[in-house]
C-alpha cells in the first residue's frame, strides 16, 4: 500500500520494486484501487446512476483532450477556481 503525499506523489517501497524486478529508469504499468481508512474500499462509480446530473449549459463547445488534460492537471495542483 502507498500513501499520496501533499504534492500528489507516491513513493513505492524498495522491496516492492525489487520484487517486481524494477530498476531505475524502468517504466511501470500500475493498476490503482483507492482505499480510504475512514471509508474502507470505495465502490466503483456507477456512471449510469449519475448520467444527466452534470449539466452543461446549452451552446457550450466540447473540450479537446488537451483542454481536459490541462484542467485535470490544474485540479490536482489545486489551481482551479469556480470559473474553470
Amino acid at each position: 500500500m502507498v500513501v499520496v503525499d501533499a504534492n500528489g506523489e507516491v513513493t513505492l517501497r524498495k522491496a516492492l520494486l525489487e520484487s517486481a524486478g524494477a530498476r531505475a529508469g524502468d517504466t511501470l504499468e500500475v493498476e490503482v484501487r483507492v482505499v480510504s481508512p475512514s471509508q474502507g474500499d470505495r465502490k466503483p462509480i456507477d456512471w449510469d446512476a449519475i448520467s444527466g446530473r452534470l449539466k452543461i449549459p446549452p451552446g457550450t463547445p466540447p473540450l479537446s483532450i488537451d483542454e481536459m488534460d490541462a484542467l485535470i492537471a490544474k485540479g490536482w495542483a489545486g489551481e482551479l477556481d469556480d470559473r474553470d
